[in-house]
């Protein structure tokens, strides 16, 4: 027995510490590592394609050629008919309006397809596939976003393109204001330092983040990111503490963005809050794609000048143009309950919020300042009367709040510190459960 038990350890110790050195496993190299990469500047859309095929190549039928895109196995000239065979294969894209995605989906009605809801490129879209290979509409995908209708579909007589086919539909990468414009996928609240810092975790995802406005200038400290423009040199630069990240210029834009009245001269120091998508350069180098641009103005904002013994704070929270939060106001010889409020970004540069709950009125209205870190305008109480006031961004902050415990009135500091300790310690709580890899 015993002479079994170490024959036993001597075969588990040889397994564990081999006396031979250990083979490496090869890593199967993604069929895909060699393709090409087509981007269609006039809407946005760019997508992968087999090493070997062609794009645009031959008669692209009665569509007109800039919204039709075809990926061929094939090299014809302009005009030229083709006669296809089982070694041949088209993919084609149409992008054309909205309102004609039920014609595209009439095509299929009743002719025998297989019908299944999918998603593609972050946007539900609906598959037809024929019952078998043909020349012709075989597979297709109708997907519509952002006030468009695209119709993807593969024209081949075997199976042999199935795989290619699926594999440039997992590569469709639309823009940001076609994925975001219909409400398609909720924007994670990220720093810039994070995106930074996984790049490839986060490419593709939609992210909001807030930073300072630099333009065309570069930060004191060189970076890798901020080493070229990514896509022109009309991109721009945003700064978070000593970090920046190119922002794509020229993109489609929700309609209540600043950009592109952005200027570099004026708007320099700009806080910003920026919703958008992350893309990365070849180098693997991470930028935003924008969809929407609007002044940062969460955290604590603190009146100057008010009446002796009077103190006014706002503690604001934001989601895009829309504001809420709590009104802490001091009076002499006491000190009012916190109130909320709620209220929005008006035309990029005002804002107006108004107590929400039973009690008196007051609505406050301002203008923002150039660099968006104050802004002056009035209150108006619940018998109408109206006061000239300017309210500034607390500062120095707490990191991440904006809360300014050096300016804010001494009465209102307690409520304030048991408000960022709560919030605080949600977010720990909800940041160990959402932490990413």
């Amino acid at each position: 027995m015993r002479l079994r038990l170490v024959l036993l350890a001597a075969f588990l110790v040889a397994v564990a510490f081999p006396p031979w050195p250990a083979r490496a496993l090869a890593a199967t190299p993604s069929p895909q590592a060699e393709w090409d990469t087509y981007v269609n500047a006039a809407y946005g859309w760019s997508m992968r394609y087999p090493a070997g095929w062609h794009v645009n190549q031959g008669d692209l039928g009665p569509v007109p050629a800039p919204i039709t895109t075809k990926f061929s196995t094939y090299e014809a000239s302009a005009g030229q008919k083709v006669t296809l065979t089982a070694a041949d294969a088209e993919v084609w894209v149409t992008v054309t309006e909205a309102a004609l995605a039920a014609g595209a989906a009439s095509d299929f009605a009743g002719q025998g397809y297989a019908e299944r809801k999918v998603d593609i490129a972050g946007v539900p879209a609906t598959r037809y596939t024929a019952a078998q290979p043909a020349f012709g509409l075989y597979d297709a995908v109708i997907l519509v976003a952002g006030g468009h209708t695209y119709r993807i579909y593969l024209s081949a007589s075997t199976h042999a393109f199935d795989a290619q086919f699926q594999g440039m539909l997992d590569s469709l990468e639309l823009s940001a204001f076609d994925r975001l414009a219909g409400g398609s996928g909720v924007p994670s609240a990220v720093t810039l330092a994070e995106v930074l810092a996984k790049p490839q975790s986060y490419k593709g995802d939609v992210v909001t983040l807030a930073a300072t406005f630099l333009g065309q200038r570069k930060p004191a400290t060189p970076q890798p990111a901020t080493a070229a423009p990514p896509t022109s040199p009309s991109d721009w630069l945003v700064q978070d503490h000593d970090l920046a990240l190119y922002v794509q210029a020229g993109t489609r834009l929700s309609d209540d963005s600043l950009s592109p009245d952005l200027s570099g001269e004026r708007d320099a120091g700009k806080r910003l809050r920026i919703t958008g998508i992350v893309r990365t350069t070849t180098q693997g180098i991470p930028y935003l794609e924008p969809f929407s641009i609007y002044p940062e103005l969460a955290g604590t904002w603190v009146r100057r000048g008010g009446a002796d013994g009077e103190g006014l704070a706002l503690e604001l929270t934001q989601a895009g143009t829309l504001l809420s939060g709590q009104m802490l106001a001091t009076v002499k010889g006491g000190e009012a309950a916190p109130r909320p409020i709620a209220g929005s970004i008006i035309e990029g540069r005002r804002l107006r919020v108004k107590v929400s709950d039973a009690g008196p009125a007051v609505e406050i209205e301002g203008t923002l300042s150039a660099d968006g870190r104050s802004f002056s305008g009035t209150r108006t109480g619940a018998a109408g009367a109206t006061e000239e006031l300017v309210m500034a961004l607390a500062e120095p902050a707490l990191p991440g709040t904006g809360a300014d415990l050096s300016r804010a009135p001494a009465s209102a500091v307690l409520v304030i510190l048991a408000t960022l300790l709560a919030t605080c310690g949600a977010a720990l709580a909800l940041g160990a459960r959402r932490a990413r890899p």
